[in-house]
């Protein structure tokens, strides 16, 4: 059989669930069927799509230029989309040029079916060509951006968010009634999509993880809770946050010894999720001690420049969500809230060295975690593709830099709470 498998946004590096979920699937259909990957994504992976050859018959690139970062030109270009009927997760990929390659890639294939790749490439597939066309949805789409939406408290995100999620589910509705068939990740989504669609047309493959495998080690640590949810992704740090906050002090009324550990790839999650317990506290009218919000306001100003000046890449969907959020939305938010809100009496020099201590431990766990795994968080730190002296050069240059802006917030600190205790 042949088939044609077609992702939007590339389907290397395998950083993400999804990706991951996809690439084995996609690998075992090879072993037995002629599959051709047909990817569309930023010129700055394209070229690592081909390195996928060893596992398709075929590889079909088509570059674009897509805006990496979220500056004046991305927020033109999501205007621009603000009244079409596309979500602009999907339409800033389904170009016209995209179509038409995909078109010509069908017609000199003579495919049994095409698989499209979650809901972002269906724009892009034509169901008019006479090949069955499978959907594969690994989330409910239009879900995700009503959560958006309802939890939104700032009232033009949630009118933001109000819009794509009105676009995403009427998308969502008519791709799914247009296609073959479509395949699921879980009998809910299944649950969801058969209100609208024919549940004979829906099959669920689901996900999760090899229990046989995943086996308590001898000597486990009693009463110890373990998430491993990618936290790269914005459902996972919704759900954990709400976890701590709704769930976990009902198991301590239990169990007061319980513990909870939250392993994550990421600093930028880690931080995140740092910054939505200690602010959580915050609203909830505890006393939070000034070192603390200073080295968490930080912590997020330091994830916000290092991802603008080393790591700004194209994401869409939830993805582009969480990087805005994540990089943009909480390191500025920290910042203003810091300055104008914050108690900032008793710092004192030496802490700027004691904020160190988390990044620097955060960069031996990643660096120790990447050599039993292969797999590296960020590209400054990557052994798989620069030498040990120059991540330790990294590593070194980041804590200065760090170190300085730990002693310049001590220095603002001190200065404007001098001045608050004079007035």
């Amino acid at each position: 059989m042949k088939i044609l498998w077609v992702k939007a946004g590339g389907l290397v590096p395998l950083d993400s669930g999804g990706k991951i979920r996809s690439f084995h699937i996609a690998s075992e259909l090879a072993r037995r069927h002629e599959v051709t990957f047909f990817t569309f994504c930023g010129k700055d992976i394209s070229d690592d799509q081909r390195t996928l050859l060893s596992t398709f018959h075929k590889v079909v690139v088509h570059p674009l230029k897509v805006r990496a970062g979220r500056g004046i030109g991305e927020a033109l270009d999501y205007m621009a989309s603000f009244f079409a009927a596309l979500p602009h997760s999907i339409s800033k990929y389904c170009r016209p040029e995209v179509a038409s390659h995909l078109r010509d890639t069908v017609a000199a294939g003579a495919y049994d079916y095409i698989l499209c790749d979650f809901l972002t490439p269906a724009a892009a597939i034509p169901f008019d060509g006479g090949v069955p066309v499978v959907i594969f949805t690994h989330n409910v789409e239009a879900t995700i951006w009503k959560r958006h939406m309802d939890v939104a408290k700032n009232p033009i995100w949630r009118f933001v968010f109000k819009r794509e999620y009105q676009k995403m589910r009427a998308a969502e509705l008519y791709y799914l009634n247009r296609s073959t068939h479509v395949l699921t990740v879980s009998d809910t989504d299944t649950e969801v999509f058969a209100r609208d669609i024919d549940r004979a047309k829906i099959t669920t493959i689901p996900t999760g993880v090899d229990i046989r495998y995943f086996q308590p080690m001898s000597g486990e640590e009693p009463n110890s809770l373990v998430f491993t949810g990618s936290m790269d992704w914005m459902p996972n740090v919704d759900g954990i946050v709400y976890f701590v906050e709704q769930i976990l002090p009902l198991i301590r009324k239990q169990l007061p010894r319980v513990t909870l550990w939250v392993v994550g790839r990421y600093f930028t999650i880690l931080t995140g999720l740092l910054v939505a317990v200690v602010m959580t506290a915050v609203a909830a009218g505890r006393k939070v001690s000034p070192f603390l919000l200073a080295g968490v306001t930080l912590t997020s100003i330091l994830v916000g420049v290092v991802y603008v000046t080393l790591l700004r890449h194209d994401t869409s969907g939830g993805r582009y969500v969480s990087n805005l959020l994540l990089h943009y939305v909480l390191p500025i938010g920290m910042a203003v809230y810091w300055l104008l809100f914050a108690r900032k009496n008793g710092l004192i020099w030496r802490d700027a060295f004691v904020w160190l201590l988390y990044p620097l431990g955060y960069f031996a766990y990643a660096l120790g975690r990447g050599a039993s795994d292969g797999r590296y968080p960020y590209p400054f730190m990557d052994l798989n593709k620069i030498t040990l002296a120059a991540t330790l050069r990294n590593g070194v240059v980041i804590g200065v830099l760090f170190s300085l802006a730990g002693l310049a917030m001590v220095a603002s600190g001190r200065a404007l709470s001098r001045g608050r205790s004079k007035r």
